[in-house]
This record gives C-alpha cells, sequence and structure tokens, in this order.
C-alpha cells in the first residue's frame, strides 16, 4: 500500500515531472547520438572523405611531375588530408589482345613514381589498370565530374570490402603512356571510431544524468516549493483562512503570482470583514427594529389598559349622573371622582408625551451650571408638603459642589426617585438623600426604608408601564412610566444609573459627570 501510494505521488508531483522530463530528455539524446553514429555517420564521413580526395587532387594536378617540389607536395597533401597518394606511370599502351594474366605476371609495364606499395599491391593495381583499359573486371569504376575534363578521366571508386579501401582514380595522357593518379583512404576504423564514440556518448549521458538528478533535485526543490506554499495558501484561503501569507521573494513569474494570491487574500479579507461588519450592523439594526416594534405594541397595550380603568370609571359615573333621584351629596362624590380619573388620565397622557419627546431625540439639553445642594434643596420644598402628609423622616447629605448639566431634567428626576420612594416607603418611613464624589463623578443617591425589590424584577423597573406590586401601585395612581422618564433621560445625557437593595430598603442613584 505504501510503494503504491509513494508511486501515485510520485506520479501526480510536479517534481517528479520534472525529473521524468529531465532524464527522458538526456535518454532520448544519448539514442538519438547512438542511431545517429550508426546510420548516418558513415555516410557523413564518406562524403566528408570524398571531398577531401577533390581537394588534394587539386592542389597536385597542374604541377609538373618533374619539378623538385612535386613530392614534397605530396607528401604535404598526404599529411594534411590523411589519406595516401600513388602515381603510377605506365610507359607504353598494352594492346587489347593482352590478357590480363599478363597484367599480374610482368611487373616491368608500370612505375610507380609516388606511393607506397602496400597501400595498392601489384595484383589490385594489375585489375584495376586492366578494368579502366578493357571496361572490365572485379572494380566498379564511377565517373567523377568534379575532375573529368578534356586532360583527366576521374572516377572514384571502392577496391575492396575487405580492406574497405576507398579512392579517387584520375587518368591522362603522358609521353605516349598514361599516369595513373589514387588518392585513397580506408574506412576499417570507422566501426572502431563509432563503437568508441557510443561508448564515450553511454559514460557521457550517466554523467549528466547523476549531474542534472543533483540539479534537478535543488532547482524542483527552489521551483516546487513556492508553488506549493502558494497551493496551500489558496487551499487556507478557500476554507476563509487568512492568516498566512505566501513568503517567495523571486521577481518571476512564479513571485508574481505569489504576491497575487497575497493581495487577493487581503483584498478577500478586507471585504469580508466589512462584510461581516455590514451583516452584524444589519442584523443589529433588524433586531433594533423588532425591539422598537415590540416596544410600541406592548406600549400602546399597556396605555390603552391604564386608560380602560379610568374611561370605564368617567362613562360609569357619568351614566350615574343622568339618574333622576340622584341626591346631591353623590352628585358631588361622582362629580369628584370623574374630576379625578380625568386628572390621571391627563398625567398619565403628559408622561407618554415626555417619554416620546425625550426617546425621539427632540428633547433639548440646556447644560447650565449650578450647585447640586440648591437641586436637592428646591426639589424637596416642592414635595414638602407631601413627605409631611406621609410623615417621612428625610436626611439630606448633599455636598455643595457645582456641577453643569441640565437643572430641569435632574429635577425631573429627583421628583420621580422621591415619589417612587415614597410610594413604596415602610416603618421607620426614612428617606435619605446623599452624595459621594468619585474619580471623574458624583454620585447622588435616593433611598427610602421599605421591602426589597425581588432580583428578578430589578432589570425590568425602567421599562414602560411595568410594576412591581400592581394593586399597590393602583392606589397610589401610579402608571409604570416615572423610572421610564429617568431612564430616557440618563441616556440623553449619557449618565450612569442603577438601582440596588439595601439591608434595610431599596437605593436609586446617578453619577453626574464633572469633566
Amino acid at each position: 500500500m505504501w510503494v503504491i501510494d509513494w508511486t501515485q505521488k510520485m506520479k501526480s508531483s510536479l517534481k517528479s515531472k520534472l525529473f521524468l522530463i529531465t532524464y527522458g530528455t538526456i535518454l532520448a539524446f544519448i539514442a538519438g547520438l547512438i542511431i545517429f553514429n550508426n546510420t548516418v555517420l558513415r555516410s557523413y564521413y564518406r562524403f566528408r572523405r570524398d571531398a577531401h580526395l577533390i581537394e588534394a587532387f587539386e592542389v597536385y594536378n597542374d604541377m609538373n611531375e618533374s619539378s623538385n617540389l612535386y613530392i614534397e607536395t605530396l607528401m604535404q597533401v598526404e599529411s594534411e588530408k590523411n589519406i595516401s597518394i600513388q602515381v603510377i606511370y605506365q610507359p607504353q599502351v598494352f594492346e587489347d589482345s593482352v590478357e590480363l594474366e599478363d597484367y599480374l605476371t610482368d611487373t616491368d609495364w608500370y612505375l610507380r613514381i609516388y606511393g607506397n606499395p602496400y597501400t595498392i599491391p601489384h595484383e589490385q593495381l594489375a585489375n584495376f589498370i586492366y578494368a579502366y583499359q578493357h571496361g572490365q573486371g572485379e572494380y566498379d569504376l564511377r565517373v567523377s565530374e568534379e575532375i573529368s575534363d578534356d586532360v583527366y578521366d576521374g572516377y572514384s571508386f571502392t577496391m575492396n570490402e575487405e580492406q574497405d579501401l576507398i579512392g579517387l582514380f584520375a587518368v591522362k595522357s603522358f609521353n605516349q603512356g598514361y599516369l595513373y593518379y589514387f588518392n585513397t583512404f580506408t574506412t576499417s576504423s570507422i566501426d572502431e571510431n563509432i563503437w568508441i564514440f557510443n561508448s564515450f556518448t553511454v559514460v557521457i549521458g550517466m554523467f549528466f544524468m547523476v549531474a542534472s538528478g543533483i540539479v534537478m533535485y535543488i532547482m524542483s526543490d527552489r521551483l516546487t516549493n513556492p508553488i506549493l506554499q502558494i497551493n496551500r495558501v489558496a487551499d487556507e484561503i478557500a476554507n476563509l483562512d487568512f492568516s498566512n501569507k505566501i513568503d517567495v521573494k523571486s521577481d518571476d513569474e512564479i513571485g508574481h503570482l505569489a504576491k497575487s494570491v497575497n493581495k487577493m487574500s487581503d483584498e478577500l479579507s478586507q471585504n469580508i470583514e466589512e462584510l461581516k461588519v455590514t451583516n452584524k450592523r444589519l442584523a443589529d439594526e433588524i433586531l433594533y427594529k423588532n425591539n422598537i416594534e415590540k416596544l410600541r405594541k406592548e406600549f400602546i397595550a399597556s396605555a390603552s389598559h391604564e386608560l380602560k380603568t379610568p374611561l370605564s370609571l368617567i362613562m360609569g359615573y357619568a351614566e350615574a349622573l343622568r339618574l333622576e333621584d340622584i341626591s346631591k351629596e353623590d352628585y358631588d362624590a361622582y362629580i369628584a371622582i370623574i374630576l379625578d380619573e380625568t386628572n390621571k388620565m391627563n398625567k398619565l397622557v403628559r408622561e407618554m408625551l415626555n417619554i416620546g419627546q425625550i426617546e425621539s431625540g427632540n428633547m433639548t439639553i440646556k447644560k447650565t451650571k449650578f450647585s447640586l445642594k440648591k437641586l436637592v434643596q428646591s426639589t424637596y420644598k416642592l414635595l414638602q408638603i407631601k413627605l409631611d402628609e406621609k410623615e417621612v423622616d428625610v436626611v439630606i447629605d448633599v455636598d455643595d459642589v457645582m456641577v453643569s448639566s441640565d437643572y430641569e431634567q435632574l429635577q425631573t428626576v429627583l421628583i420621580n426617585f422621591i415619589n417612587n420612594a415614597m410610594n413604596h416607603m415602610s416603618e421607620p418611613n426614612r428617606l435619605t438623600i446623599t452624595s459621594k464624589k468619585f474619580e471623574d463623578v458624583i454620585r447622588l443617591s435616593v433611598h427610602n426604608t421599605g421591602q426589597a425589590i425581588p432580583e428578578e424584577d430589578i432589570n425590568y423597573l425602567w421599562d414602560s408601564f411595568y410594576k412591581v406590586d400592581k394593586s399597590r401601585t393602583r392606589s397610589y395612581g401610579g402608571h409604570g412610566l416615572g423610572l421610564a422618564i429617568c431612564r430616557s433621560i440618563f441616556e440623553a445625557l449619557n449618565y450612569h444609573y442603577g438601582v440596588e437593595n439595601t439591608q434595610d430598603g431599596v437605593k436609586f442613584f446617578f453619577d453626574i459627570k464633572t469633566s
């Protein structure tokens, strides 16, 4: 299984493909060289050597055979062209009746002016010349157009297969006889040279395969590692993970691709973050609208409920006033009840309008500097008669400090706090108003003795129409809007506020900013 997996990875990896392409190219090159050597090289060698034979002949063909430089020139041409030259002189021409045997048995019919007798022995020389003169013999003489003219007859030939002697044969008339020129070379060593060259090609090929393997291993790592890194980061981007970046410093196509992927990652990350923020804002807006709609419906339901009772009373007593036998005492009592319920409805409507004005942002904040102690004392005087009627023991311990805030709104808050405290007060009927300085705020607290507020109700005290004790609230004419008005004022002023139970009662407070 492991071998199969490894093989599949090798087949599919870019690095393995680079190795296969490189080794395949080298092997194809070696095989091509060997095939070329065994098929084309011999013909090419023959073609080039034939050209050398003609070039050699052109060097000495116009020279005078009796010149002192003639022999020296032939030797120089042999050395430069790596060929063998034979110059044979036949003083007289044999008659047609002369047989080949006469050529073979007699060696006095020709004179070797120049050349090695072992290159073309007497028997082969006799056969060759006889074939030329009589047009027959074992040698195939092919006319060489490059040197045939009015003076020379030129031929190319292959003397025998065993020696593989290839040459150029030229003849001209000379002193009533013939002068024969043989430029020859042997091809017997070419097969050995081809084998040596093939062996050398294989050795060099193996060397290049090893060297290219090392080079390709290093280069493939440098080439594939950035690609693998790009692929890994691209997979992470597909999974919306934009934490990693591609660390490629090259200035080539791969480097440009890495920079493009990094740029795409940054832009996608930014766009997705912006989309998340937009979606969250949209969700918050939808939730806010839903809450507003819910509060609106609850507010209408609560307001309708609060107005239903006094309206029912007014309608009932108004119907009673139409009775003919009603007494003066009852008439006056019914009128008083109708007026009282009308005042409660009027108060409810004013409080509802006040909350609506504050929460809609139409309330104008009028900040002035004033004494906090004078604010408390002034508010106490407004409610003193009511406090005295209920025999409330009032304790005021407020520092005489200057604050900057909305005097009228804070007085509304204090009136609601004190009214709420009076309505829920119990023995010993003590109301305590205090102030305390913190770092950058002054906390004003209103504490009353009485029953603690249940923990499950504390978070809802500031909601409109919320009542902890509904029967008791009805007895003093409360609608559950006083603390809601306070909350709206605090939020408009951006003040911290709250309520907490104490050992002997309840304390409401808010913080006035001093800076």
